[in-house]
């Protein structure tokens, strides 16, 4: 059992993956082209999580979301939960 859960200022990639899975969340990731490889690796520990590429100033944020929903809508793994 992981101990330091209490002692640590962020998740860790476990508790991200658990909680992506308990509560059926979708996560995207848009991050710049300095940053994709890493976030490609960390998308192969987080359950159907995505990574987009983001322009560097932002302005495909909207465009980027849609496509990835979109392949999430496919693939049966998304979930809405509009309050």
């Amino acid at each position: 059992m992981y101990t330091h859960s209490t002692l640590q200022d962020y998740p860790s990639v476990l508790q991200l993956n658990n909680k992506v899975q308990e509560k059926s969340i979708s996560i995207i990731f848009a991050v710049t082209e300095p940053q994709q490889e890493a976030y490609n690796v960390l998308t192969n520990n987080i359950e159907g999580s995505k990574v987009g590429l983001l322009a560097a100033d932002s302005s495909n944020i909207l465009k980027l979301v849609e496509e990835k929903y979109k392949v999430y809508s496919v693939s049966g793994f998304a979930h809405y939960d509009f309050l």
